[in-house]
């Protein structure tokens, strides 16, 4: 599923299901890929709020400010927000 914008991220329902492919620190020019625990799971939307989503598991991802949002192909990335920030790559699933 495409998402477009922060907008269409927050308007998805309870029990859509969200997939981590990707986490990525970059630092001093060089991007690594970090180690999650829930990557490559397909985890779904428990509780929407209006500042985050709940995912099963007990998480929360926490919606940035437009500028640290990225749409991509078929997700979305959450951009770091500082040099040593994590950027984190979701795929939505229908």
């Amino acid at each position: 599923m495409k998402i477009s914008n922060l907008a269409e991220l927050k308007r998805l329902p309870v029990g859509a299901a969200l997939m981590l492919v990707k986490c990525e620190v970059e630092h001093e020019g060089k991007i690594s890929t970090v180690k999650h625990r829930y990557l490559m799971q397909v985890r779904t939307i428990e509780k929407m709020q209006t500042n985050a989503l709940k995912l099963s598991g007990d998480s929360w991802l926490y919606f940035p400010k437009a500028q640290f949002f990225k749409a991509e192909e078929d997700g979305f990335s959450i951009l770091p927000k500082d040099k040593w920030g994590i950027k984190l790559s979701y795929k939505v699933i229908v």
